[in-house]
């Protein structure tokens, strides 16, 4: 095994290619480690521990110009994307796609979409409905509506000789009779 006091390839005064004592190659520039490739992953800026490890407010680019990127700041993570849209696939024949938190240490499951039924479910697990929001609290969803005439809230049933409802929240444009159904 080499250090980097006797490089396997010595590129210029301050760059050079190594192998160290437990077999991992080492990039080396300017007196720095830059990139390390081990048995367990790859390295740059930092210790290789998993397959791809970056450190932090490092951005991750794809495509031309990078117009899709992975960012982590230390603090938080985005995902930012500058052109068309972003498709979540799941491509394992009837797996779901699952929402969890984690909130001190106890991992919380806060939406799922069921592949077997594309259902939605928001507090549960095993949705019964195309949508399902549930919970143990008394205000369990809200309505939020900007208009000054109120917000509605539309039951369709658009088969044949089906009824529709409509809850109605009116108000007029000034804010007269607001709170009434």
């Amino acid at each position: 095994a080499n250090n980097d006091a006797s490089p396997n390839l010595h590129l210029t005064a301050d760059a050079k290619i190594y192998f160290d004592a437990d077999e991992e190659i080492i990039f080396d520039s300017a007196g720095g480690e830059r990139m390390r490739l081990s048995s367990t992953g790859l390295g740059i800026g930092m210790t290789a521990s998993q397959a791809l490890s970056l450190p932090d407010n490092s951005v991750i680019g794809l495509g031309t110009g990078a117009d899709f990127q992975l960012y982590h700041n230390g603090s938080n993570s985005y995902i930012n994307n500058n052109t068309g849209d972003i498709l979540i696939r799941n491509l394992a024949n009837d797996a779901d796609i699952k929402v969890k938190i984690t909130n001190d240490t106890v991992e919380t499951e806060v939406m799922r979409i069921v592949g077997a039924t594309s259902r939605v479910g928001i507090g549960t697990t095993a949705p019964g409905f195309p949508l399902v929001v549930s919970g143990n609290q008394y205000d369990l969803v809200q309505f939020v509506g900007a208009d000054a005439a109120g917000v509605a809230l539309d039951l369709d049933a658009n088969g044949t000789d089906g009824a529709n409802w409509r809850l109605q929240s009116t108000a007029d444009g000034a804010g007269a009779g607001a709170g009434k159904l």
